[in-house]
């Protein structure tokens, strides 16, 4: 279902819009979900009826879309959008701070063209491989990473056994690349506050056609 938080304050006077787009178990997000913190520049912090979603290009947001567990998250993909450059990370996360954790982990910056893969701790980067993208979108190198610094380069790729690490980062790169999936989260949620601006009770809201379709949109949206 849908669930629009109270909007935060915070203290360089911006405010802090969340919604929650998914499945609940005891009132608690379980499951499949999409949850997105939008930044908005308005000054009319409690106005009724209000859709912030009038300005894409200059927006910043997050939204994480993934599992979660009793309101816990688990495991998913985090994408960072601040004007014109995004970011997006696809692996654990702290579920009070965002921080990025675990093993396994891509983090992709679209202005530096560069991608991270492999074990993340306290948000930062402790070791994997660094992959940068020239600009037609092919690796131009790899690198091995570990304790805050580069121990081996090369072109080539050779020490990485049959191109494996290589294949994931560009894999990884061309999902990203192959779909507008900011401008689709940003639809989304367009759509879910229009939605709700129509002050139907649960059981309509449920049994509409319209929820039925944001629902579809939202499970394909997590896979």
């Amino acid at each position: 279902s849908i669930y629009i938080y109270k909007p935060k304050q915070i203290i360089n006077k911006s405010i802090i819009r969340q919604y929650y787009f998914g499945l609940w178990e005891n009132d608690r997000k379980n499951g499949r979900g999409i949850y997105l913190w939008l930044k908005d520049n308005s000054t009319n912090l409690y106005k009724k009826a209000y859709n912030p979603f009038n300005d894409f290009d200059n927006s910043s947001f997050n939204a994480y879309v993934g599992e979660f567990e009793y309101d816990n998250f688990t495991k998913g993909t985090l994408l960072k959008k601040e004007g014109e450059n995004y970011f997006v990370f696809h692996g654990n996360l702290d579920t009070k701070t965002l921080k990025k954790n675990g093993k396994e982990c891509f983090y992709y910056s679209a202005k530096l063209e560069q991608i991270f893969y492999g074990a993340f701790r306290n948000d930062i980067f402790i070791e994997g491989y660094i992959g940068k993208f020239n600009e037609n979108g092919e690796i131009d190198n790899i690198a091995k990473y570990k304790n805050k610094k580069i121990i081996e380069k090369d072109n080539s790729n050779e020490f990485d056994n049959n191109k494996i690490i290589s294949k994931k980062i560009q894999m990884f790169r061309n999902v990203i690349m192959s779909k507008d999936y900011f401008g689709d989260l940003y639809n989304i949620f367009q759509d879910v506050i229009n939605f709700k601006n129509e002050n139907m009770n649960d059981i309509n809201i449920f049994n509409s056609d319209k929820y039925l379709d944001l629902m579809e949109i939202g499970t394909s949206y997590n896979q």
